[in-house]
């Protein structure tokens, strides 16, 4: 009888196992939670780079085809490239995307636009020669921002960037697109320098019809 006794547990050693497992399952969710919630900063760092990541690609893909189409006015002095930049949007010509299959070139403007208490960066897609009447394609690519701001400069060498680049003769050498975030915000916003690839009006025939140059 003595024996049967002592190879059971007493009623405090069983409370003291219990409180020693309690205790563990609590350090275990504990760190089980830090787990996750370091995991879920993780994910959404890494999803706030690769957006911005993909935008900046983007971005310099577009710029890097701005088309300089030359429209020539009433004298030769008076003619300038159609390119229209100021420091919060940007139009110009470049090959249209996939979508609009029957478009030889579009017309992109980078444009800040309201988002709230903050801003966001859009994309806007017209077919060169739509009507005025036909509706855009609008392509939010950034949301949640404190600003965005877009400067040119004529001289890739030496930039000096200036806010405004419209009724220039040329298309600007350079253009930087600046972003910036929130305070606290994950993402980041490495600078962002783009060059247009063609500097010259190949297709440019006057037509005294029109003002402006024609393709051949």
């Amino acid at each position: 009888m003595s024996a049967h006794r002592e190879a059971g547990f007493t009623l405090l050693e069983l409370l003291v196992v219990l409180t020693v497992l309690a205790l563990l399952m609590v350090a275990l969710f504990a760190g089980l939670r830090f787990a996750t919630h370091a995991w879920d900063r993780s994910e959404s760092t890494g999803s706030g780079a690769d957006e911005v990541r993909l935008v900046q690609n983007l971005l310099r893909h577009e710029i890097e085809q701005a088309y300089p189409r030359f429209l020539a006015g009433a004298t030769p002095q008076d003619g300038s490239v159609d390119f229209s930049g100021v420091a919060d949007r940007m139009t110009f010509l470049a090959p249209a995307p996939k979508s609009f299959a029957d478009a030889a070139r579009a017309r992109i403007s980078l444009e800040r636009r309201p988002d709230g208490r903050l801003w966001q960066l859009v994309m806007v897609i017209r077919p060169e020669l739509a009507a005025d009447s036909e509706p855009a394609l609008v392509e939010p690519l950034l949301s949640g921002l404190t600003d965005v701001a877009f400067n040119y400069a004529a001289d890739a060498a030496n930039p000096d960037w200036v806010e405004d680049w419209s009724h220039a003769k040329a298309l600007p050498q350079l253009v930087r697109v600046d972003v910036t975030f929130p305070r606290g915000d994950s993402r980041s916003w490495p600078g962002v320098v783009a060059a247009p690839r063609i500097s010259i009006d190949a297709d440019c025939v006057y037509d005294a019809s029109t003002n402006s140059c024609q393709g051949r």
